[in-house]
């Protein structure tokens, strides 16, 4: 029973595994990625860097607009900051883009 379950474990382990390759992949290929943060958000000054570092060192273009001075049509669409568009659309689970951009 103990070696049926490690192989199912190790099964799992290999589909994540794929499914995290190709989704770098699409990253890589992406066009651009915006973050929205704001100075006021204590939040936006720890994660936006360390986002920014990461796409920058896979190759993926970012761009990071300050919600407090920006007046243009985008802006009033970000319901929250830091909020992260990819190639137009927003990503929810920033551990998983985290995660992938490592």
């Amino acid at each position: 029973m103990h070696q049926h379950r490690r192989e199912m474990e190790q099964t799992k382990k290999g589909n994540q595994r794929q499914t995290q390759s190709l989704i770098r992949v699409d990253l890589k290929a992406m066009a651009t990625m915006t973050i929205y943060e704001s100075s006021r958000c204590g939040v936006c000054r720890q994660v936006v860097p360390r986002l920014r570092r990461m796409a920058e060192r896979r190759g993926v273009k970012v761009e990071v607009v300050n919600v407090d001075n920006c007046t243009e049509e985008r802006c009033r669409e970000v319901k929250a900051v830091p909020t992260v568009m990819v190639d137009g659309r927003e990503v929810r689970d920033m551990k998983q883009l985290a995660e992938l951009l490592k």
